[in-house]
């Protein structure tokens, strides 16, 4: 193991996540998030250095999608289109947990290849505007699917999107959201897989890691 926090300047030694999108490691830690540019060198992304683009500090989830990376924080969620300056704060489109109702903190953030899924404790949410629209007919509307909708459970802790389904981790089991409709997932033998803590696609399994261990679905076989 190499410690790395002096060459890649982190903004702090606390990290909450870390991703990959094939080029760029982008990594959210509790004083901003931090990532390469295009000229090789470490660059931070904060409420200063992005002029109040970034609405707070306390990076706790990212995703990069698209031309788009997405931050969840303690006041919200950040977007912001890569494409721009992280400096000019018309390059980001925000939307705050309290006029959205929305519970923190955002446990997991999907992109579906239209639009942003969340995992909350109080459910699973759906922004609104799809992606293409997100600068020029942004609203930050989101729906809330819950136990009612037909989750296992409103605690959704993970997710991930695969084809044209959402796979929804929980702590009460696994679900599916397809064609607007949401599943709940049981094998054969009755037993729910409970205490989901992380969903990962590779290919077409699904391997899901919880409190019981570590188990695989073929998705082919249940879409």
């Amino acid at each position: 193991f190499y410690e790395v926090t002096s060459e890649y300047t982190l903004p702090s030694k606390v990290l909450w996540d870390i991703k990959w999108d094939g080029s760029n490691i982008w990594l959210a830690t509790q004083k901003g998030c931090a990532f390469t540019n295009s000229e090789g060198k470490s660059a931070i992304l904060d409420t200063t250095s992005t002029n109040n683009g970034l609405k707070d500090s306390w990076c706790i989830n990212i995703l990069r999608f698209s031309d788009w990376l997405a931050i969840s924080h303690d006041k919200g969620i950040s977007l912001w289109n890569i494409n721009f300056p992280a400096a000019n704060p018309r390059a980001w489109k925000n939307i705050e947990h309290a006029k959205n109702q929305i519970s923190r903190p955002i446990q997991d953030m999907v992109f579906d290849g239209k639009n942003l899924w969340f995992a909350t404790t109080k459910g699973l949410m759906f922004l609104t505007t799809p992606i293409d629209d997100m600068f020029n007919k942004f609203s930050s509307e989101m729906i809330c699917y819950t136990e009612i909708h037909g989750l296992p459970s409103n605690n959704v802790t993970t997710l991930a999107a695969h084809k044209n389904i959402i796979w929804i981790g929980t702590d009460k089991g696994l679900g599916l959201f397809k064609n607007g409709q949401l599943q709940t997932i049981t094998s054969i033998n009755g037993e729910k897989v409970e205490g989901i803590r992380k969903l990962y696609i590779n290919g077409d399994m699904l391997w899901i890691g919880s409190n019981r261990g570590l188990q695989f679905i073929n998705t082919a076989m249940v879409e």
